[in-house]
């Protein structure tokens, strides 16, 4: 873990201490939270975010047309990455790790980036409210 933390934080000008407040161990399994708000886990453990790490691993939702209909228009989205983001994904991979980020993020990235799933009675409060599965992550792998 260490070793990954100082690769991270010398790849990318990070402070240790809070990259190392943004990790969770779940069954021997690592994740780190590179969202820019804390995640609650549904038994109330709340991991820090990041928001410099919320910043590497940024994507978005670009358009292609694919086709005109009079004046209707059909799209196809794909999604746009950053050099930062896939360089923070590669040291994750060597690593092991999942990263944590938003569902726009872990479709564009694959693995190992995954986003936190909701519990349902939760999913409609703002993120401060919202309480997420511990053992269960969305994924587009």
């Amino acid at each position: 873990m260490d070793s990954f933390v100082s690769e991270v934080c010398k790849a990318f000008s990070l402070d240790p201490s809070v990259l190392r407040s943004c990790i969770a161990k779940i069954d021997g399994a690592v994740f780190v939270n590179c969202t820019p708000h804390y995640i609650v886990f549904e038994d109330g453990e709340k991991v820090n975010g990041y928001e410099d790490l919320a910043r590497l691993l940024r994507a978005r939702v670009a358009y292609r047309r694919v086709r005109i209909h009079g004046e209707i228009e059909f799209v196809k989205p794909f999604f746009e990455v950053t050099g930062e983001g896939l360089k923070l994904v590669d040291i994750a991979r060597n690593y092991g790790i999942y990263l944590v980020g938003s569902l726009i993020s872990a479709q564009a990235y694959g693995y190992p980036v995954v986003s936190p799933v909701v519990t349902p009675e939760t999913s409609s409060k703002p993120p401060e409210e919202r309480r997420c599965y511990r053992k269960r992550w969305n994924c587009w792998w």
